[in-house]
């Protein structure tokens, strides 16, 4: 069975009451941190999560609500008696971006091991969970994520952060699709001028056919208007778990 569970649903601004993007992916031993907002370390020790425990780290772009929990992270791992973190994956952009931080916050006696995903092939296996990576319509160089189970074929969609775009339908067919949904709605028309991002109606019209849509990303402003859809759909909260 495969677990998600949300330790931060908020976007980078306009956001008091959540921590910001970090979901982890288990599925039998086998743990995938995706993304790591602040304060991604704290959330990890809130829901018990041993952070030695993580099989590896995916980081879907460079932006600080989605990495900038990282040193706290390894930190972390390091005063837990580990000489080398689990490893970490990103595209091209990000992984050049990482290599210059890692010279800033690389603990002493403890290597950060980068890992740069290779166009060429876009799926990694690591252990029970094989990932499929795929480029998305965002201010930098990003990445979207499919999940899928080695052992029962049921997989996971994740957006990161994107503006509307409708090739992400096919890869939303899975069992559980999170999409961001951090423009209010009624702001369809200018949301990739906001910083390309996506508004709530565009992010479940991605997700018509994920079987669970879930809505993440949340801004103070994202349902500051009612917001009323007849397609089910849930909005994420920190701490919520979804089993598929």
């Amino acid at each position: 069975m495969m677990d998600v569970l949300f330790l931060g649903t908020g976007s980078g601004v306009k956001n008091t009451t959540r921590a910001q993007t970090s979901l982890l992916v288990s599925e039998g031993n086998t743990r995938i941190l995706i993304d790591a907002g602040q304060p991604t370390q704290k959330r990890l020790l809130e829901e018990k999560i041993d952070i030695s425990k993580i099989t590896a780290i995916i980081l879907t772009h460079i932006h600080p609500d989605h990495t900038s929990g990282l040193p706290g992270i390894l930190y972390e791992h390091q005063a837990s008696g580990y000489t080398s973190s689990p490893p970490i994956y990103s595209e091209r952009y990000t992984y050049e971006m990482l290599q210059k931080l890692s010279s800033i916050y690389n603990p002493s006696n403890y290597k950060i091991v980068l890992k740069e995903l290779d166009n060429a092939n876009n799926r990694i296996l690591v252990e029970d969970l094989e990932v499929e990576f795929f480029p998305v319509r965002h201010s930098v160089p990003t990445i979207g994520i499919r999940v899928v189970s080695t052992n029962n074929g049921k997989c996971l969609f994740f957006s990161s952060d994107t503006s509307y775009l409708s090739s992400l339908k096919e890869k939303a067919d899975c069992e559980i699709g999170i999409h961001e949904a951090t423009i209010p709605v009624g702001m369809e028309n200018v949301a990739e001028k906001v910083g390309f991002h996506t508004t709530p109606l565009q992010a479940l019209d991605i997700l018509e056919n994920s079987k669970i849509k879930v809505l993440t990303h949340i801004s103070d402003y994202t349902f500051k208007d009612p917001f009323v859809s007849n397609i089910h759909h849930i909005i994420a909260e920190d701490g919520m778990i979804i089993k598929i």
